[in-house]
């Protein structure tokens, strides 16, 4: 399992995510995670992230290994609100 950060600029401004920390398995896995920890299904997504069909703007950068037991999913995220 690695730690990516995902960061994104195709939509900025009052109400978007502008980045998040994932723990995947893979940089095509990583993008599939969305940075709410309550949008879990591909056809609730929005444009406070990227659209589903946008998710290769999605900037995706390896941070490292994670830890030992931690699971697929979101970590953090950097949600601008207005």
């Amino acid at each position: 399992m690695n730690i990516y950060l995902l960061t994104q600029t195709l939509n900025i401004g009052y109400d978007t995510y502008d980045s998040c920390v994932v723990a995947a398995a893979n940089e095509q896995d990583a993008v599939k995670i969305h940075p709410s920890e309550y949008i879990k299904d591909i056809s609730e997504w929005g444009y406070e992230w990227v659209h589903y069909s946008d998710r290769d703007k999605v900037e995706v950068k390896l941070l490292g290994k994670a830890a030992k037991g931690i699971k697929e999913g979101l970590i953090w995220s950097s949600f601008n609100a207005g």
